[in-house]
């Protein structure tokens, strides 16, 4: 399962919402400096809290680790947060996921070498090469969410390639859509098989 929303950085709206999450991300988006980005952080669980209702898990198993990666506890399901520009997803399953959304932005080239394979380099199209770039890029960080061991390294090495038809390929034992839906912003999704 896959929901997103999109946020609004209205003061009184977080500090609404404030008051609806957990201590832990409230401390923690309430340290953030700029209010979108306390708006994404509050929004991000509030959005956590309404899938696993959903899916028909109770959101008091939603835990975070640390670093503010999500989990249900017992494994009762898997679940992947991810947030940018407006918008914060979510994405809920009973096997490993990872969720990516980013907003379209200008990418530089040696970003573009650092990052992509020559052949994902290769297969980037020109006319649009910040938007194909994030759809690579989305596709890496949402499999490095479905794999909590799987580090940067590995994550650089991970290789996609989005046919024209949209269908992706990638590392085995995952299924991946990436979808541009939402204007000036790509999201990909990694769900284990």
């Amino acid at each position: 399962m896959l929901i997103f929303c999109r946020t609004d950085d209205n003061e009184a709206l977080i500090e609404r919402a404030a008051g609806l999450v957990s201590e832990q991300r409230r401390r923690k988006a309430l340290r953030l400096s700029s209010r979108r980005a306390r708006a994404n952080s509050l929004a991000a669980e509030l959005l956590a809290v309404k899938a696993l209702s959903a899916f028909g898990v109770s959101p008091r198993l939603l835990r975070f680790e640390s670093g503010g990666r999500p989990y249900v506890e017992g494994d009762a399901a898997f679940i992947s947060l991810s947030h940018s520009g407006e918008y914060v997803a979510c994405a809920v399953s009973d096997r490993g996921v990872g969720v990516d959304v980013q907003q379209i932005r200008r990418v530089v080239p040696a970003v573009i070498r650092r990052v992509c394979s020559e052949k994902e380099a290769a297969a980037l199209d020109p006319e649009d090469l910040d938007g194909a770039f994030l759809r690579v890029w989305s596709l890496k960080e949402a499999w490095r969410k479905a794999n909590p061991t799987a580090d940067l390294p590995a994550m650089l090495r991970a290789e996609f390639l989005i046919a024209p038809d949209g269908s992706v390929s990638g590392p085995a034992g995952f299924v991946y859509r990436v979808s541009d839906g939402l204007k000036g912003y790509t999201v990909a999704l990694c769900e284990a098989i």
